[in-house]
C-alpha cells in the first residue's frame, strides 16, 4: 500500500509550479486541494467505462485538480479500484506523490461487486453474514438499498477501500446516506447507534487509517425537522464531543445545486438557540462543506447551462464542488467554465 496522505507542504508543491486562478485552491491548514473536485458516481460496471475514468482521474491530477471523491459502493467497487490503479500507476512513474493528493470515501451502503456481477444480497450473505462480520438482524433495506449501523460493517468497509485505493490512510471518510437509517429506526434509536460509529471513526483516525471525517448526505440537513429523515448537525455534534473533545469530524457532503438550492436558502438547523441553513451551521462548527450532484447528477442541460450550475456554486459558502465525469474533454469544459467565473468573481 502506498503511504502517506495529503499535506501542507505536499499540496504545496502539487500547486506550485501550475497556472492557478486565484481562488481555484481551497487551504484548511492541514492541506489544500482544487475548488473543483472530480466524483467518480456515474458511470457503469464494464472494462470500457473503467478505462475512461482511469484516463480521467490521470488527468485531473495531473491537471491542477487535486481532490477526488468516490464511495466504496460507486459503480459496484469499481470507482475505488480505478483510483487505486490510476494514482498507483501516476506514483510509479514519478509523475504525483501521494502527499500531493486529497482522497474521499464513504461507507454506510453495502456494496455489490461489479467485477463478478455480485448483486449487494449476495455480496452481503457471503462476505459479511456468512463470515460472522454482522447477523441478518444487523441489516434493513430502505429505498432498494442495503444499510446497517453495525460499525463493524464500517471498519470492514474501509479495510476494503484501503485495499482498492491502495493507500494506507484515506483522506476524508465518510459516513453515507443515513437519513435513510435515521428513518428506519427513528430518532433515540439513530442517535445512540451513531454514537457507536462515531467512536468506530475516532479508532480510525487514532489507528492512522483515515484522516477526518465526517456525513455525505442527500436530504439529512436541509429538511424540515419534523421529516422521518431529518438529521440535527446539534444533535450529531453533541455526540461527538461526547466520544472525543479532540474530534476529527470535519466534513459535510450534500447536494448544492440550483435545484436543490436548501442547504443554503433554507434555515433548517439550530446552533445556540439561532436557526441556519445547513451551510451556516456547518461554518459555526468548523465543518468544511462540499458539494455533491453539483449539476444535478447530470441533467444539468435540461434546465441550465453548466455554467449555471457552476456560477451558483461560486457564489455559495461551500468549500468545494464536485463534479463526476469519465471523460477528459468535460473535465476540460468544466475547468475552463471555472475558471472564468472565478475571474470574473475576482475582477
Amino acid at each position: 500500500m502506498i503511504t502517506g496522505f495529503a499535506d501542507v507542504k505536499g499540496t504545496n508543491d502539487y500547486f506550485k509550479n501550475k497556472e492557478i486562478i486565484d481562488g481555484w485552491i481551497v487551504s484548511n491548514g492541514k492541506y489544500n486541494y482544487s475548488r473543483l473536485g472530480l466524483g467518480t458516481f456515474i458511470g457503469n460496471f464494464s472494462d470500457d467505462d473503467s478505462e475512461l475514468f482511469r484516463e480521467a482521474i490521470s488527468y485531473a491530477l495531473l491537471n491542477g485538480m487535486n481532490f477526488i471523491d468516490t464511495a466504496i459502493n460507486y459503480r459496484g467497487m469499481r470507482s475505488e479500484r480505478d483510483i487505486g490503479i490510476a494514482l498507483t500507476k501516476l506514483i510509479e512513474d514519478g509523475q504525483i506523490e501521494r502527499k500531493h493528493v486529497v482522497i474521499s470515501s464513504k461507507a454506510g451502503i453495502i456494496p455489490g461487486d461489479g467485477e463478478i456481477m455480485l448483486r449487494p444480497i449476495n455480496y452481503m450473505q457471503q462476505k459479511l453474514i456468512d463470515t460472522g462480520i454482522l447477523s441478518t438482524e444487523d441489516t434493513y433495506m430502505e429505498d432498494t438499498l442495503w444499510l446497517t449501523m453495525n460499525p463493524k460493517f464500517y471498519e470492514y468497509a474501509l479495510e476494503v477501500s484501503r485495499s482498492h485505493l491502495n493507500i494506507e490512510t484515506i483522506d476524508i471518510y465518510y459516513m453515507h446516506e443515513l437519513e435513510l437509517s435515521m428513518r428506519h429506526f427513528g430518532s433515540t434509536e439513530f442517535y445512540r447507534r451513531l454514537e457507536g460509529i462515531i467512536s468506530a471513526y475516532e479508532r480510525m483516525v487514532d489507528e492512522g487509517k483515515i484522516r477526518e471525517y465526517g456525513m455525505a448526505t442527500w436530504e439529512a440537513f436541509q429538511l424540515n425537522s419534523n421529516d422521518k429523515k431529518y438529521i440535527s448537525l446539534e444533535k450529531v455534534m453533541e455526540i461527538v464531543n461526547c466520544v472525543s473533545k479532540d474530534h476529527h469530524f470535519r466534513h459535510l457532503m450534500i447536494p448544492i445545486n440550483l435545484q436543490m438550492s436548501e442547504p443554503v436558502a433554507q434555515k433548517t438547523q439550530r446552533y445556540k438557540d439561532e436557526e441556519f441553513t445547513i451551510v451556516e451551521c456547518a461554518k459555526r462548527y468548523g465543518i468544511e462543506v462540499h458539494s455533491s450532484g453539483s449539476i444535478g447528477q447530470g441533467e444539468a442541460l435540461n434546465r441550465y447551462t453548466i455554467k449555471d450550475y457552476l456560477s451558483f456554486l461560486v457564489n455559495s459558502k461551500c468549500d468545494s464542488y464536485f463534479i463526476g465525469s469519465k471523460r477528459i474533454e468535460h473535465i476540460k469544459e468544466n475547468v475552463k467554465i471555472m475558471e472564468n467565473l472565478l475571474l470574473e468573481k475576482n475582477r
